[in-house]
């Protein structure tokens, strides 16, 4: 790598840190500088899906909310279930969503992952698209086509829209069991400087506390509404894990009220984070008792878009697969913890013994994971902001709030899994017009 390679290399990863891109508040976010350029045609198709695909989902909150026979395909949630039942209506829909999608050896997307509850990478979006236009990386030749902005603002316009208020008083929550930081420092810091605006809150969601009217206080104040960043996993036992209590469920009891009696209204209710999230939802939807929910524009968005997901644990008939197929088939398939975070749970066939992937259909057969096909990648050789190239599969992320595209960003790792906090990188993804999309090394790697 040359002088002036790795000069500019570290200005760009210094803006990217100026503009907010760390990860978990404290470290840079590692970068790709060979962009993804992304057709508008493509990407609006994507959008357009993706909303159907949105309802769908949506539809499922519904039927969960309203029929126990729905409630009881997802065994995990049995010590929340009445919270969620008790959300108001209001609280049921997805306001926040990062749709995950692998990139096809065919370059088509394939959607794998829905992230309804608290999905990162909102703020790293900006930060990193901000800096890679103001690097010599960026092609000022590329015709660019409009998307919706990615700026945190944004996310706080959002907020206010939800909390109904002009001036309101917003709350940025993790946990100190599992601390999970990425996007709230970026918000909390934009939402200081929002005109108008109430002093907002950031902090544990063990330091908050009741009020004599059974409002939830924070510094001693109500808030009008909160991001919760609290990590949620799948315990040995089977059940949830929400990180807001350490060992039993009781001491998550003021949050849980709270959410389930609207007096804590957060971006994300309890349906979202703990039914929408949870990896059996792709299952339903290929499920023709409750596809009948649904509209003939959504089931073909879903057929289009989503990777085909099944549950063999024996609570339906309407599986898409039998045990037997996925074990022998194990190339094939990829199984999935129903909820966990930060790539963990997901266990590829190919990459498993024929030992590890037996006992991994058993538990499939026992209710603890979900079937998926496997979608093989794209591979790329990517140039990374430590000078050196790879070999890297690129997954998509969408975001949308309220239901509305907020931008798009890639991840990309030379590993199955693919995650930033586990060896991934943040690709730059632009949205543009249907000529620029061909894949052009910058000629800065010529002097390499």
């Amino acid at each position: 790598m040359t002088n002036l390679i790795g000069t500019n290399l570290e200005q760009m990863k210094a803006e990217i840190w100026e503009f907010g891109g760390r990860y978990d508040g404290s470290k840079p976010i590692p970068v790709t500088i060979t962009p993804q350029y992304f057709s508008a045609s493509s990407y609006n198709a994507l959008i357009s899906d993706s909303g159907l695909v949105l309802q769908a989902l949506e539809v499922i909150l519904a039927l969960y909310c309203q029929h126990e026979v729905i409630q009881r395909r997802f065994p995990e949630l049995s010590q929340l279930n009445e919270y969620i039942c008790r959300t108001p209506v209001t609280a049921q829909g997805i306001n926040l969503a990062r749709f995950d999608y692998v990139k096809a050896e065919d370059g088509t997307l394939v959607m794998v992952e829905p992230n309804t509850d608290c999905p990162g990478g909102m703020t790293n979006a900006s930060a990193v698209h901000r800096a890679f236009r103001n690097s010599v990386y960026y092609d000022s030749q590329v015709r660019e086509a409009s998307q919706a902005s990615e700026s945190p603002q944004t996310f706080l316009e959002l907020m206010c829209s939800i909390s109904g208020r002009n001036d309101p008083r917003v709350g940025f929550i993790w946990s100190k069991i599992c601390p999970i930081k990425n996007d709230i420092f970026n918000l909390f810091e934009s939402a200081k400087h929002m005109s108008g605006w109430s002093v907002p809150f950031l902090g544990p969601v063990q330091d908050l506390l009741p009020g004599s009217d059974g409002a939830v206080l924070a510094d001693g104040l109500p808030m009008d509404v909160a991001f919760t960043k609290i990590d949620t996993t799948l315990g040995d036992d089977g059940k949830i894990h929400w990180c807001a209590w350490e060992d039993n469920i009781e001491e998550a009891q003021l949050i849980l009220n709270a959410l389930a009696d609207g007096r804590l209204v957060t971006v994300s209710g309890l349906p979202s984070m703990m039914v929408a999230e949870n990896k059996r939802c792709l299952a339903l939807l290929f499920e023709p008792s409750i596809r009948q929910h649904f509209s003939k524009p959504q089931v073909d968005a879903i057929d289009r878009l989503v990777a085909k997901t099944s549950c063999i644990d024996g609570l339906t008939s309407e599986q898409l697969w039998s045990p037997q197929h996925v074990l022998t088939n194990k190339n094939c398939f990829v199984l999935k913890t129903p909820i966990d975070t930060r790539g963990r749970g997901i266990y590829i066939g190919k990459s498993c013994t024929e030992e590890e992937w037996y006992k991994l259909v058993d538990d499939a057969m026992a209710g603890h994971m979900v079937v998926q096909e496997y979608i093989p990648p794209m591979i790329e050789v990517l140039e990374l902001d430590t000078g050196i190239s790879e070999h890297m599969s690129t997954v998509m992320a969408l975001f949308m709030y309220a239901g509305k595209p907020t931008g798009v960003l890639g991840r990309s790792s030379h590993k199955d899994v693919v995650n930033v906090g586990n060896g991934g990188v943040f690709r730059p993804t632009l949205v543009v017009h249907a000529d620029e999309t061909r894949q052009v090394p910058h000629p800065i790697f010529s002097e390499a």
